[in-house]
């Protein structure tokens, strides 16, 4: 959950269950996690997502929630074991980074991508992205949110092009929009 939108109820919207079902599955399909060691949820927010994912990790492994907007008190705040919050870049490479409705919040999203994220993907590693679609719906939502664009597949793909080899890409909730 962004922390724009962070209230103080601990429920969860459908929409966010669904969408961590999803991508648990995408990862378990495409990493092998029995050997990972470390994860970074870039933009992870309240961390809830990270905190979802730490069944699925050996026991051994770290999950480091990286978010800029993290105050003093949500880097106070008490974590299950294994997870971290960092305002800045972890200095270890990651076997997975996750980076959820993070890209459209950076002016520079290609160059976020080489010179940031590059170098935190350890050798071999995955990245898995989610990004929202259909510039032509960007709306005052999406401004409040602070969103700088959102993305057509084909410009997606180009940007990730430059420094990741892209193994799958497609819809969340292609059911949702019509044609």
């Amino acid at each position: 959950m962004d922390l724009r939108e962070r209230g103080d109820g601990a429920q969860r919207h459908p929409w966010e269950i669904v969408r961590a079902k999803f991508f648990c599955e995408l990862i378990q399909s495409h990493v092998e996690l029995s050997t990972l060691t470390s994860l970074v949820d870039v933009g992870a927010g309240d961390g809830w997502f990270a905190q979802e994912l730490l069944p699925m990790l050996p026991s051994s492994a770290t999950v480091t929630c990286w978010d800029v907007n993290y105050s003093p008190d949500d880097l106070e705040a008490e974590l299950p074991e294994r997870v971290i919050r960092s305002i800045s870049r972890p200095n270890e490479s990651a076997g997975l980074v996750t980076l959820l409705d993070v890209l459209e919040h950076i002016p520079d999203d290609a160059g976020f991508l080489r010179d940031e994220l590059v170098p935190l993907i350890g050798k071999n590693g995955r990245l898995v992205i989610s990004v929202p679609a259909h510039p032509r719906l960007f709306s005052d939502h999406d401004t409040a949110l602070g969103h700088e664009r959102r993305y057509r597949r084909s410009d997606l793909l180009a940007i990730l092009g430059k420094s990741f080899e892209v193994l799958e890409s497609g819809p969340l909730f292609s059911s949702l929009l019509g044609p």
